[in-house]
C-alpha cells in the first residue's frame, strides 16, 4: 500500500471541509424555511390526539435557531434547534432552555411542505432518560 502524500491529505481535508460546508448551508436553508410563527393544528402525545381546547391559540415561533411553543398566556417550551436535512427522514435536535427538565435534549423528525410543518418529537424527559442510559 502506498503512503499518503501531503497533496493527497490536503485534497482529502479540502473535500471534508467542502462537505461540511455544504451540510451547514443545507441546514441553514432549511432553518430559513421555518422562520416565523406557525399555528398548532393537531398535537398527539403517545399516539393520542390532544383535545382541541388544549391546542387552541398555541403557536410555534421560530426566530433564528430558537423555537418557542407558546400561547398568549404562557411559554410551553423554548429550545435551540439544530436541523439535519440530509438525513432520511430529516432530523431535528432540540436543546431545551425552558419548559423541560434541566439539560433536556429532544430529538425527532420533521417535514416541510409549503406552509405545512410536521414534526414528531420524543418527550424531553424520555430523551433525557435515554441520554442517561447511553453515558
Amino acid at each position: 500500500m502506498k503512503p499518503l502524500t501531503r497533496t493527497t491529505l490536503a485534497v482529502l481535508a479540502a473535500l471534508v471541509a467542502l462537505a461540511a460546508r455544504a451540510a451547514a448551508d443545507q441546514s441553514q436553508a432549511e432553518l430559513r424555511k421555518l422562520q416565523g410563527s406557525w399555528d398548532l393544528v393537531v398535537e398527539e402525545v403517545d399516539g393520542e390526539r390532544m383535545p382541541e381546547p388544549l391546542i387552541r391559540d398555541v403557536s410555534l415561533v421560530v426566530e433564528g435557531d430558537r423555537r418557542t411553543l407558546r400561547t398568549d398566556q404562557e411559554i410551553r417550551h423554548r429550545a435551540v434547534v439544530r436541523l439535519h436535512p440530509a438525513a432520511t427522514p430529516p432530523q431535528v435536535d432540540l436543546a431545551y432552555s425552558a419548559g423541560a427538565p434541566p439539560n433536556a435534549k429532544g430529538i425527532g423528525i420533521y417535514s416541510i411542505a409549503g406552509d405545512r410543518l410536521k414534526t414528531m418529537l420524543i418527550n424531553p424527559a424520555i430523551a433525557l432518560a435515554a441520554q442517561s442510559c447511553r453515558q
